[in-house]
This record gives structure tokens, C-alpha cells and sequence, in this order.
């Protein structure tokens, strides 16, 4: 009998830790790949650095995108402590830095289709727009998920690790009730 309670009192922990482990949720770092300026069909600098948004792609928790100088654009660095955040997720990233009329430096990325875990493709209509340079289109580009996309969730490691205790419980419960009953 009091193996019983020990295999009912194991299956009671697992079900327990299992039904109360907490979801995983975690922000999303993309990286900018490949993404290349133009000014008409002249070539004017790239856009490299990285954003995070949170798990649900609904919004923008950091950012560090650096504009390269090329010409009359000087270049500019955009990140969310230094910039209004005008984006509207999962379809644009829209930072405005120092905002104080309507010439401040603005960068738009739009996305093809709505951003995802997988990414996406930067549409054409993506800009930066710098005083002494005007506006330079996005010519090409993608922002790539950053880390390992297929590392286990939190959660999900930790369920596996509570029913492996849950069955290491419930064969050492028969292994008793096996003694037990040959002795």
C-alpha cells in the first residue's frame, strides 16, 4: 500500500510542476543582412546593427542600427533611447532620433510581409532620411533572426526534466513492490 501512495504521490508532483510551469516568452533579437542604400540608382551606404521586439512581434524593446556615411549623408546611429519609437508591428520600424521638427533624421524599415520568427524581406519603400543628404531607399535586404532558433524554451526543458523525475519515481515505487513481494 504505501508503494501505491508513493507512485500516485510522484504522479501528483508531475502533474502538478507540469500544469504550473510557466510559458516561456522571450524577445526577439533580427539582425539587418545585405541591407544596401540607394539614392536613384547610385549606390549610398548600407544599414547594419540589430533590433529586438518582444516574443509577439507587437513591439520594439531595443534597437542599434547604424546608417554608414557615404557623400552628403553623414551617417547616423538609431537606437530606442535616443530616437521616438513610431513603429507600428509586425509591419514597420519607424525610429525618429531627437525629434524636434520635421527634419529630424528618420529611419522606416517596411516589411514585405509581417515580421516573424523566420524574418523578413525589407520592401523597397524603406528609408533613411538625413538633413544633409534627404531620403535613400532600401535597395535590398532582410533581417534574419540572430542565436540558435532551434534551442529548447525554458519550459519546454523544464517539462522534460520533471517527467524524467516523475518516471524515475514511479519505477523506483515498482521496483519496492517487486522486492517486497518476492521476499
Amino acid at each position: 500500500m504505501r508503494s501505491l501512495s508513493a507512485l500516485l504521490g510522484a504522479a501528483g508532483l508531475t502533474c502538478t510542476l507540469f500544469l504550473t510551469a510557466p510559458s516561456a516568452s522571450a524577445d526577439v533579437t533580427f539582425n539587418l543582412s545585405g541591407v544596401a542604400l540607394y539614392t536613384g540608382t547610385t549606390p549610398s551606404g548600407t544599414l547594419t546593427g540589430d533590433f529586438v521586439t518582444n516574443d509577439a512581434f507587437t513591439s520594439l524593446v531595443s534597437a542599434d542600427i547604424i546608417a554608414s556615411d557615404s557623400g552628403t549623408y553623414l551617417g547616423e546611429t538609431y537606437t530606442l533611447s535616443d530616437s521616438t519609437d513610431n513603429s507600428v508591428l509586425p509591419t514597420f520600424i519607424q525610429l525618429n532620433l531627437n525629434p524636434v521638427n520635421d527634419t529630424s533624421p528618420e529611419l522606416r524599415l517596411i516589411f514585405s510581409s509581417a515580421l516573424t520568427a523566420t524574418g523578413a524581406t525589407l520592401d523597397d519603400a524603406s528609408f533613411e532620411f538625413e538633413i544633409t543628404g534627404g531620403e535613400r531607399f532600401v535597395e535590398s535586404g532582410s533581417v534574419t533572426p540572430a542565436g540558435n532558433p532551434t534551442a529548447p524554451e525554458p519550459s519546454s526543458a523544464a517539462l522534460t526534466i520533471t517527467t524524467l523525475l516523475g518516471f524515475f519515481l514511479v519505477g523506483l515505487g515498482l521496483k519496492r513492490r517487486r522486492h517486497r513481494a518476492t521476499a
